[in-house]
């Protein structure tokens, strides 16, 4: 995976589920702007929106096992 965009910037290699699949979505939106076909840009305007769908499920997966494991951890801390 590229750790560059097409305008130079560098960026973070993403290291979560979640931010693999933005990742994907803010490419798939790069290349729908670059598009000069309107079918095309609506084919991967599409794909966007699934990576963006994707991305928020991902994330809130990640958030409920964090929770879980701050529940985890704080119940282990509580004297028996």
């Amino acid at each position: 995976m590229s750790d560059h965009y097409r305008d130079g910037v560098a960026q973070a290699v993403p290291c979560t589920q979640s931010q693999i699949y933005a990742d994907h979505a803010r490419k798939a939106l790069a290349e729908a702007e670059a598009s000069a076909l309107p079918n095309v840009r609506n084919r991967l305007v599409t794909a966007a929106k699934r990576w963006i769908a994707l991305a928020q499920q991902a994330r809130r997966m990640e958030l409920r096992h964090e929770s879980a494991s701050v529940a985890d951890d704080a119940a282990r801390d509580q004297p028996a």
